[in-house]
């Protein structure tokens, strides 16, 4: 969250108005007592809020400099017994967050919990018949709530409400600034749940919500104005009706809180890889992974934001589906160049691009590499450097922190074919494309270049494009969609079923 200003904004007034989310012409802040706020924050543990662990907790909080808290508070603490309500942790928390002048940011462990119901109260926990978790599609049991009972939807509603109804009357000067609903919806160890409570949903019709031309579109399946979840999204069903049924479960949870006390509301996701297109076997299915947040928006639109949980290597794969780049001029080829650099070739110019997270790029003046030659393409290298290629040389140019490019002389690499792409990998190791065909080679510091027997790789079928993707991993886009091979320990390459991207 970027604010347009940072302040002292902890809030000591009733009379100061609600933390709210506010948009204006593309950009989004958060208010805090009427002010943009920006959220230096932190999360405890998952187990570290209660009041034992509370010293080491405002100890780390004041070492970091930090202006708010992400803590959880417990469905199984706040409702140990069936209808009676113990607010004693959230007051305690309060008090000490005012003590230390921190916000909090609270964590509703309650249905969810990393796909699992292990925060739910006991008395649930004992009453499986009543609360039961998913159906797994052989009949085995999985240890993940099921999104489909209204017993447990009730149960939980009503926890909820309670708890914004506290606040609404223990924090009038809104200590507390947001707060996330669950936490990881989903499941793992099935797709969704197989019950005949959750078949006979699945067997029904696509809610009307679903079935907009635009919400379609985004979900890369034909455009149609009925059906049942099979016929509307084909090999995506399962996953899809799980992403809608749990979003629907969450969405009313966070509507009926609202309605008590209308905070920001939030929800996290485990993320997937966000290129790869995996299958939800793969990953917390039902969840708001990047490609179900279509439907998240259309059954939980009383949720204001989604938060990732990223786990994963490199972040900047996941903020980055969200930044579209448009150049100016007509794009010849594009490279990645590090960090948040993109490098745009029109014609024998390359002009570099920086991106923030909020998804603005911005043009990045006296940085051009101006090409003497004639072109076919051109690739990162490393350190500074591009390679550009025509025919069957390439040749690599360095540049320097005042953005001055220089060609790298005893460094051309003329290759015995011609050359239709190359990337560079690691190590030295470069991929030079002929036709469907990439065969590798190493450099060393002497600017002598190697090539690497045994481990070529070729698409067995026509390819527009090859490319690498990661430390023994090569993608080929046919049309719209995208392939990938990955190579083993033997030095030979094959298809990894089920990771098509298709766009």
């Amino acid at each position: 969250m970027i604010s347009l200003a940072i302040g002292n904004s902890f809030g000591q007034s009733a009379d100061n108005p609600l933390p709210k989310l506010i948009e204006k012409d593309g950009r989004h802040a958060l208010l805090v007592d009427g002010k943009p706020f920006l959220i230096l924050g932190g999360q405890a543990h998952n187990s570290s809020a209660w009041p034992g662990m509370l010293p080491q907790l405002w100890s780390a909080v004041e070492m970091m400099h930090l202006n708010t808290l992400e803590v959880p508070v417990y469905w199984e603490q706040i409702e140990a017994e069936h209808g009676k309500f113990d607010f004693s942790l959230v007051d305690t928390l309060l008090a000490q967050a005012r003590e230390h002048k921190v916000h909090l940011v609270l964590l509703w462990f309650a249905t969810w919990k990393n796909g699992s119901n292990h925060y739910m109260p006991e008395w649930m926990k004992r009453n499986a018949v009543k609360y039961p978790n998913i159906t797994g599609k052989n009949g085995q049991p999985i240890d993940s709530p099921s999104p489909h009972i209204k017993a447990t939807l009730d149960a939980d509603i009503t926890a909820f409400k309670q708890v914004m109804r506290h606040l609404k009357q223990a924090d009038p000067q809104h200590t507390v600034i947001m707060i996330q609903v669950e936490n990881e919806t989903g499941s793992w160890g099935s797709v969704r749940d197989y019950s005949p409570v959750a078949q006979k949903l699945f067997d029904g019709a696509v809610p009307a919500g679903l079935l907009k031309p635009t919400v379609l579109k985004a979900l890369n399946v034909p455009v149609v104005t009925s059906g049942s979840w099979q016929k509307v999204f084909g090999d995506r069903a399962d996953e899809y009706f799980q992403a809608w049924s749990t979003a629907r479960f969450v969405g009313q949870v966070a509507d009926a809180g609202k309605a008590e006390y209308p905070l920001p509301l939030y929800v996290n996701a485990a993320l997937r890889d966000p290129l790869t297109n995996p299958t939800a076997n793969n990953y917390e299915s039902g969840g708001p992974t990047d490609n179900v947040i279509p439907i998240w928006k259309v059954a939980a639109p009383a949720i204001d934001l989604l938060a990732p949980d990223i786990y994963l290597p490199g972040s900047e794969r996941v903020y980055g589906l969200n930044k579209d780049f448009k150049s100016p001029d007509d794009i010849d080829d594009v490279i990645y160049f590090g960090g948040d650099y993109i490098g745009v070739r029109i014609g024998k110019t390359v002009k570099f691009y920086k991106t923030n997270r909020q998804g603005t790029w911005s043009y990045s003046s006296g940085k051009d590499l101006a090409i003497p030659d004639d072109v076919d393409g051109i690739f990162y290298f490393n350190r500074n450097s591009v390679g550009v290629y025509q025919g069957r040389t390439i040749k690599f140019y360095q540049t320097n922190k005042e953005g001055t490019w220089t060609y790298s002389p005893g460094r051309d690499f003329s290759s015995p074919d011609h050359i239709d792409g190359a990337f560079y990998l690691n190590n030295g190791f470069i991929g030079v494309r002929n036709g469907r065909t990439v065969k590798f080679y190493t450099t060393n510091e002497l600017g002598k270049w190697t090539y690497q027997d045994g481990i070529d790789f070729t698409s067995p079928g026509d390819a527009d494009n090859l490319f690498y993707l990661n430390t023994g991993s090569i993608g080929v886009l046919k049309g719209r969609t995208i392939k990938f091979y990955i190579i083993n320990e033997k030095r030979s390459w094959s298809y990894v079923n089920g990771s098509d991207f298709n766009f």
